[in-house]
């Protein structure tokens, strides 16, 4: 289970780090600044937020669906800023199914999975729906997958099968037809709570209350004793949280405490309030005197939640900010040319290049009113200051826009033959080492 955990970790980390995601993010957001810059604002949060995500939850089993669906639709917002209306989502899941839980990061890595691997287009637009159905949360999309694929690790699906292997009794379901790919997430355990009490009675009415404010909460074991409690400890891995009443058979659970060294919240529920100071020595969150008030115990829970969310936050701000100072610079590309017309100087956009030509030495720009003019770049130096997701390095001699290439034909051995507007030049071929890298540029 740790090392199926691990690699999820290390994949969705992977995924949402690597350079394209990164790449189109940052292109994305260059575009947004000058033209929508309220959206842009909001792009940077929600990608803080996917960032976030992946960091603080990556020593977690399993979370409750409103989290990961939060952490879905912020992913889906950076997504859709890209794509537009080619990215079709629809997301139905009730209030009382949001506080379940599923294995972390499962519904974000099949989210992932779909926009990785399927045609995203004018022509074929990507469709991801998400809603709950009876023990579980569905995720559908339609199925058209890449022509050529992206590369793939092939363990998401058996990762997250593994890693739902002791937290639930259930099975993840995997159903492909032809037209669309689905998966069924069953609901999984809830956090781990151990329960120290020793009256029955009390300890009946906290399982009911557990059962209505945390209905997927699994409640490991009922212990009476300090000599339970020390031996359970050293036969089972730390509970999420304590549950402990002060006094218990065989003595106060402070003997306990002080014999065994932990790090795990408690929530103290006693008929007196004279341990009151000892308690919050002692990972304490909350003190509560019995009889037990439900409201009281949500808002303790509640602040168990609250204290879980923001324990990472010092280390995960250093951790972001180590990541955001090794991305790439976003790159200011060239947005005009200066060129010679006789004795005049000309300033053309880039949005009137129709291509750029090398011949010999010389480079020349040639517009797409047809008109040709000399400058003093080569195509190297030009290529790092062009937008990649609008030019591409055709071959040694030329580097054209998307929208003036006309044709494009399969050659011989794996090359292929381009034609482009307004260009008398019918042996434009790009390579067989490049065909791919041309093909997947014109699918962005």
């Amino acid at each position: 289970m740790k090392q199926e955990m691990l690699r999820s970790q290390f994949e969705t980390l992977k995924n949402q780090v690597n350079p394209h995601f990164l790449f189109n993010s940052l292109n994305t957001l260059i575009t947004l600044i000058p033209e929508q810059p309220s959206v842009a604002v909001d792009f940077v949060q929600q990608l803080s937020k996917v960032f976030r995500y992946s960091l603080q939850y990556s020593g977690e089993n399993t979370v409750d669906i409103a989290t990961e669906l939060k952490i879905t639709e912020a992913y889906l917002f950076l997504n859709k800023q890209r794509y537009g209306n080619k990215l079709i989502t629809e997301i139905s899941i009730d209030e009382v199914t949001k506080r379940k839980h599923i294995i972390t990061q499962s519904l974000l890595m099949l989210v992932e999975n779909a926009i990785k691997h399927n045609e995203i287009s004018n022509l074929n637009p990507l469709a991801i729906k998400i809603y709950n159905e009876g023990e579980g949360l569905v995720i559908t999309n339609t199925l058209q997958r890449k022509s050529i694929p992206e590369p793939s690790t092939h363990i998401g699906i058996e990762n997250i099968k593994n890693r739902y292997k002791g937290l639930s009794d259930k099975p993840v379901t995997v159903q492909e037809e032809k037209d669309y790919f689905t998966v069924k997430l069953p609901f999984a355990y809830g956090m781990n709570i151990l329960l120290l009490e020793d009256e029955k009675a009390a300890a009946t009415r906290m399982l009911q209350l557990l059962r209505e404010l945390e209905p997927q909460a699994n409640v490991l074991a009922v212990l009476e004793t300090v000599k339970e409690t020390l031996h359970w400890f050293k036969n089972n891995p730390a509970p999420d949280l304590i549950i402990s009443d002060i006094q218990l058979a065989d003595g106060v659970c402070f003997d306990f405490f002080n014999a065994v060294q932990l790090n795990v919240p408690v929530i103290f529920i006693t008929a007196y309030d004279a341990y009151m100071l000892k308690a919050f020595k002692v990972n304490s969150i909350d003190y509560i005197l019995k009889p037990i008030d439900k409201e009281e115990l949500q808002a303790a829970i509640s602040k168990y939640h609250a204290l879980h969310m923001a324990k990472y936050d010092s280390a995960l701000n250093h951790k972001l900010l180590e990541m955001m100072q090794q991305l790439p610079a976003a790159t200011n590309y060239r947005a005009r040319f200066l060129v010679k017309q006789g004795e005049k100087l000309l300033s053309i956009a880039t949005e009137e290049l129709a291509y750029l030509r090398a011949d010999d030495k010389v480079v020349f720009l040639h517009t797409k009113k047809g008109s040709k003019h000399i400058i003093d770049e080569s195509l190297n130096e030009l290529e790092n200051v062009l937008d990649p997701l609008k030019f591409f390095r055709l071959s040694r001699s030329y580097i054209a826009p998307i929208e003036t290439i006309e044709k494009i034909h399969s050659h011989f051995n794996g090359r292929l033959k381009i034609e482009l507007k307004n260009c008398d030049d019918k042996d434009i071929f790009v390579s067989k080492q490049r065909a791919t890298e041309f093909k997947k540029w014109l699918n962005r």
